[in-house]
């Protein structure tokens, strides 16, 4: 993202809407400070973290949740943990994280490794819902005993930094009156919002990979053609 004052803007203005007409996000300062930002018209809805293009996600933490927390957030145990993400000797490229990826290695759960390894790199993509859905199943393992009030707080502390990582759609009413669904399966509301988040941004460029630990949600990717 490329960071110009407002006398830039003005000396620059026709170069700069050129820029941000070809998919240049530019973040406008007053004084050293974020006050605007100039983006194609399509990217409206779109929020660009300041590291996104180089994900490094890490588990914050490790052996206390294991075992728990996937059955916890997936409504199914048909996805083992150790059979997360099998690609790891990719180039970096372009994955949509689902809720379920994103908490495998914040938590450290079993399979962290190969999906961290995979995305180290590249550009992450995902719903706003991320952000939503993380923080309500850390507080509910929270409220169950699997996490300490600190390593909630951790936690909480942690996704707003890895957020920074991603480029993140809106849940607007084009998505929302959409008419896109998988071919055989139903999905749930959110996991629908998050399927056709995913197809938004392959139709703007190509997915390397739709990353989820849900198998419903794998194969109702798989139904819309995107890549699993």
């Amino acid at each position: 993202m490329k960071t110009v004052s407002i006398d830039e803007l003005k000396r620059n203005l026709a170069s700069l809407v050129a820029a941000a007409a070809g998919g240049e996000r530019i973040l406008i300062t007053r004084h050293r400070r974020p006050v605007a930002s100039l983006s194609r018209a399509d990217l409206e809805h779109v929020h660009v973290g300041a590291l996104t293009g180089r994900a490094s996600l890490k588990p914050l933490l490790r052996a206390a949740t294991r075992e728990h927390t996937s059955r916890c957030w997936l409504r199914t145990a048909g996805l083992p943990a150790a059979e997360t993400a099998s690609r790891t000797d990719v180039a970096a490229g372009r994955y949509y994280l689902d809720t379920s990826a994103y908490l495998c290695v914040l938590l450290g759960e079993a399979g962290w490794e190969r999906i961290a390894r995979e995305i180290e790199s590249g550009h992450l993509l995902s719903s706003v819902l991320l952000a939503l859905e993380t923080e309500r199943t850390l507080v509910q393992l929270s409220r169950g005993g699997r996490l300490s009030p600190p390593d909630l707080q951790a936690a909480l502390d942690r996704l707003s930094v890895d957020l920074g990582q991603f480029v993140l759609r809106d849940l607007t009413l084009d998505l929302c009156r959409s008419r896109v669904m998988p071919i055989v399966s139903t999905p749930r509301s959110l996991d629908l919002a998050h399927l056709r988040t995913a197809l938004w941004f392959h139709e703007q460029e190509v997915l390397t990979r739709f990353v989820s630990l849900d198998t419903d949600q794998v194969q109702g990717a798989r139904e819309l053609g995107l890549p699993v």
